[in-house]
């Protein structure tokens, strides 16, 4: 079966039966459906908002595996709608590449060394309400410089789109001393070390198998040492108020991010025409 516009969006209201008045309020507003702007405004927000959350897995898994048949399986109207709505929010939140990287490491480090996945989270080394072994920490965010790419034509919308810009991503990751598992120190010693073997066997991310379908071919995420000296360390531990621990420091790049940005082309409304008549016989005596 090929999924449409019609199939896609009745499912989405099977996943979140809640939303029924909204959508119907949606209509009523435009007094038609508009498909980018309900899927933008009505469902977006309820998927995002489970994900910054982890809660009710049972529905994300559902809802993500139908997102994998769109993407196999789907008319041509649904794909390009897909593709502007749902892909590029999720590919503009910066915490689904967060996301990415705590998979990997729950993968290659449970059961061992680390006991069970829940130890694994990205927070902040002053987080106290998470009981973690190992933490992920964003601790910084630039800009790597302009691209050269032109304004995206959004296939649905009207205008153009600015070009996406490239950032560098700064990570921090760090056992968490204070963990109630009751672990030595030779074995917290161990997690680090395994998490800097892991990282560097997996130290490239390719843009695509994190989103299908992208607005420009990006390159490959790098993952390599960040090249700090050990002061510079010692402050990002004195920006979060804690004592300096051995941890490693990582710089993820380039991350490209969308812009929100919709540029109006304006309209020909009138054309100007200028003849010009070259040349000619000459008189005849």
């Amino acid at each position: 079966m090929i999924e449409t516009i019609e199939t896609f969006l009745d499912k989405m209201l099977v996943f979140f039966q809640k939303l029924n008045k909204e959508y119907d309020m949606h209509i009523e507003k435009y007094s038609e459906r508009l498909d980018t702007v309900v899927i933008e405004d009505v469902f977006m927000p309820q998927i995002i908002s489970l994900l910054e959350n982890d809660e009710n897995n049972v529905i994300l898994k559902e809802v993500f595996d139908y997102f994998e048949i769109v993407s196999n399986n789907a008319e041509y109207k649904l794909l390009n709608v897909f593709s502007v709505t749902v892909l590029e929010i999720l590919g503009n939140d910066a915490n689904i590449l967060n996301k990415a990287k705590k998979k990997l490491l729950r993968e290659n480090m449970c059961p061992e060394p680390v006991p069970a996945e829940n130890k694994i989270e990205i927070c902040s080394p002053v987080d106290e309400e998470t009981d973690y072994i190992l933490g992920l920490y964003l601790y910084d965010i630039r800009e790597e410089g302009q691209v050269t790419i032109p304004p995206l034509n959004i296939p649905g919308k009207p205008g153009v789109k600015q070009p996406p810009r490239p950032y560098a991503l700064y990570y921090m990751v760090f056992v968490n001393g204070s963990s109630k598992t009751g672990m030595k120190s030779s074995d917290l010693q161990k997690i680090i070390g395994r998490a800097a073997q892991i990282i560097m066997d997996h130290n490239r991310i390719v843009p695509s198998e994190l989103q299908s379908r992208l607005e420009i071919d990006e390159p490959s995420i790098a993952v390599a040492q960040a090249k700090i000296s050990l002061e510079e360390k010692f402050r990002v531990w004195q920006a979060v108020n804690k004592p300096y621990q051995v941890s490693l420091f990582y710089r993820m790049a380039p991350v490209f991010i969308s812009s929100g940005i919709m540029v109006d082309i304006p309209k020909v409304t009138e054309a100007s025409i200028d003849v010009q008549m070259t040349g000619g016989r000459g008189n005849r005596d």
